[in-house]
């Protein structure tokens, strides 16, 4: 299996997703689904895409995350300087 293609969809529902993820200092996949009334798999896209860059840290052993950043300007410097996902 393939990794999915990164779309201006995903990249607009990526925002959607870290905004939900910051303002309410939680990292739940479910919980941005019911927020955004979005699918799993591209929730789940978004968030192995924050990982990537270190925006959340990865699934503990009951699949909890840690958002590792407070604000969009910190997100964003982690983005610019990982490499392309594109």
């Amino acid at each position: 299996m393939g990794e999915r293609a990164w779309t201006p969809e995903l990249e607009s529902q990526f925002w959607l997703v870290l905004a939900i993820f910051i303002g309410g200092r939680k990292v739940s996949c479910s919980f941005a689904q019911r927020k955004l009334q979005v699918g799993y798999n591209s929730t789940a896209t978004c968030i192995e895409r924050m990982e990537k860059v270190g925006i959340v840290g990865p699934s503990n052993n009951v699949g909890m995350r840690e958002l590792l950043v407070h604000d969009f300007r910190e997100a964003r410097a982690l983005i610019a300087n990982a490499e392309p996902t594109k």
